[in-house]
């Protein structure tokens, strides 16, 4: 397992690249641009993380945006810049410098949002890199359990240098910088949260062990070629381990992009019986059999195409495909495709919303059925 090390230059991320110095071959910092001084801090950060003794590169991003609309652009373009970083140095795990600190303001955050128990876990010492990538590379908090004011004064103690960025001490600049500050004038207010934190953790590490436990009474049979599935053996239970159960088996299957924010939605459909539509998903129940399929698509969304070519490309949010030539992918539909079907190909009346293959505007086949590469995206919430 190869790491690397995300480092803003900020306290927490020059703490963590000292501390893992010896593990990580490689550290990443993103230039976002959004400072006058972020160039020249930027090097100067390499210039001593090399010193000890790591490799360093430097990822400038521009950030479109104001506001909120700024730091939530900010935070995708540097996911996106670190995931190509790691994908063409073959490296799996990220170390990020979440601390204690990050997490109770979070737990606050996600508390006021008024979010499910699922969500209020917060962030996950382990978990999978938030995008979806064409092979699984994972993210990993060495410092959630460390408060800021312990990584200070052990740096301060070493003489490590570090550099502050002023605009995270803003309360008027972001909805987090707001939060960081109510808490620092608060500190009873914090510890409350840090309890209630850990009891939050606790329940749901209870109802994760549940839900496994079904995962394993249940019969799963696979169609990845259609991206559907049946399971077998369902049976009444809690409502929380069954929208858990759910919502970690079948992201590989759904199109939805903001599939976190979807939890609630699981719940609601456990609880009118398992028969309806979620992430993009069509649900029917019938004696103890579920089977999940995907939803119809609007007839204008229906012909949409995407090109492929040797770079592996996320379809539909669903299959990871490539093509040595240049093609293009569309979601089959009989009514609308039936004419671009080459005349080799048959049976295609029974095809509706699995990946077709265009080429030269001639539908030339059907990747999931005839072995073309691809793969269904890895699933990021598996408790496995």
């Amino acid at each position: 397992m190869r790491y690397a090390v995300a480092v803003s230059g900020g306290v927490d991320s020059m703490y963590m690249a000292w501390k893992c110095r010896h593990l990580c071959p490689l550290a990443i910092t993103v230039d976002h641009g959004l400072r006058p001084e972020s160039a020249d801090e930027a090097k100067a950060v390499g210039t001593i993380l090399r010193q000890w003794g790591l490799d360093h590169q430097i990822v400038k991003v521009n950030v479109p945006g104001n506001g909120s609309a700024l730091e939530e652009n900010a935070r995708l373009q540097r996911y996106a810049a670190i995931n190509d970083v790691c994908t063409a140095r073959e490296i799996s795990t990220v170390l990020v410098a979440h601390t204690a600190d990050d997490q109770v303001e979070t737990f606050y955050m996600r508390l006021m949002r008024g979010s499910s128990l699922f969500g209020l876990r917060g962030l996950l010492p382990k978990g999978h890199f938030p995008m979806v990538t064409p092979r699984p590379l994972w993210v990993e908090r060495p410092l959630l359990t460390t408060p800021k004011q312990t990584i200070i004064e052990e740096m301060t103690e070493k003489q490590l240098p570090w550099f502050e960025d002023k605009t995270n001490h803003d309360p008027s600049l972001t909805h987090r910088n707001s939060i960081r500050s109510h808490l620092t004038q608060n500190p009873q207010l914090r510890q409350s949260l840090q309890e209630l934190h850990r009891q939050v953790v606790e329940a749901n590490k209870m109802i994760d062990g549940y839900a496994t436990s079904l995962a394993k009474q249940v019969s799963i049979t696979w169609d990845w070629h259609r991206g559907c599935c049946i399971i077998d053996g369902v049976r009444e239970t809690d409502t929380e381990i069954m929208t858990r159960f759910l919502f970690y088996t079948l992201y590989p299957i759904s199109s939805a992009k903001l599939y976190p924010w979807l939890y609630t939605k699981f719940e609601a459909l456990v609880r009118r019986g398992l028969n309806g539509t979620v992430a993009n998903l069509k649900f029917n129940f019938s004696n103890d059999r579920l089977t999940v399929s995907q939803a119809p698509k609007p007839r204008y969304t229906a012909g949409e195409v995407t090109t492929i070519d040797n770079t592996p490309r996320l379809y539909d949010n669903r299959w990871w495909v490539n093509s040595p030539k240049p093609m293009q992918l569309v979601t089959y539909n009989h009514k609308i495709h039936q004419q671009m079907v080459s005349p080799p190909l048959i049976g295609v009346v029974g095809m509706n919303g699995v990946l077709a293959e265009v080429y030269q505007g001639k539908i030339v086949g059907f990747p999931t059925f005839t072995g073309k590469s691809w793969h269904p995206k890895h699933n990021i919430y598996s408790t496995d």
